[in-house]
């Protein structure tokens, strides 16, 4: 894979070229169009060639607010020129554009990029149900905790009232011998 000559980099608008050569020489590129307004930068345009056919997606895709990036690690699918019979998957996708800094991906970025970079819906709804069972394993101590209170505290009551019975009659035993 490398980058095509018809990548572009506007201020509004920027363009990314990806080359696909294969082995028995069949060339797939794919272009990526980024729009960006005062809040947001989504991909416009998706465009597929292969071979000598050509794939459209014009819909809104990747929608990110303007300072983060979009990464998405579960399965998307995109159609193309509104028919479900053509479509292409991707995954474990990680796009930026409209960087005002010099930048260079590397390896060690993957904490930064936690930061600023934005999960899709897929990712966010897994995560979440990691923060779900860890909300309910404490909620789940919680309960445990109020239960041994309660029950230490109704224990040492009865306790109290045995010992009030037991002193009542050690008194009766007393004053009728």
């Amino acid at each position: 894979m490398e980058t095509g000559d018809q990548s572009d980099c506007g201020q509004q608008k920027q363009i990314l070229h990806l080359v696909f050569d294969d082995s028995d020489k069949t060339r797939l590129q794919l272009w990526f169009t980024f729009e960006r307004d005062q809040h947001l930068i989504k991909v416009t345009n998706i465009t597929l060639q292969y071979r000598h056919t050509v794939f459209t997606n014009t819909s809104n895709q990747f929608e990110t607010p303007v300072k983060y990036g979009y990464k998405c690690f579960a399965q998307e699918r995109i159609d193309f020129d509104g028919n479900t019979n053509s479509f292409m998957n991707i995954s474990n996708v990680r796009l930026e554009a409209f960087r005002t800094t010099n930048y260079f991906v590397n390896i060690s970025d993957s904490d930064q990029w936690e930061r600023e970079g934005l999960k899709c819906d897929d990712d966010r709804i897994g995560s979440d149900a990691y923060m779900i069972t860890g909300i309910s394993v404490g909620c789940g101590v919680a309960m445990l905790t109020v239960i041994t209170l309660v029950a230490i505290w109704s224990g040492r009551q009865q306790e109290r009232r045995m010992l009030k019975i037991k002193m009542m009659r050690q008194r009766q035993d007393f004053s009728g011998n």
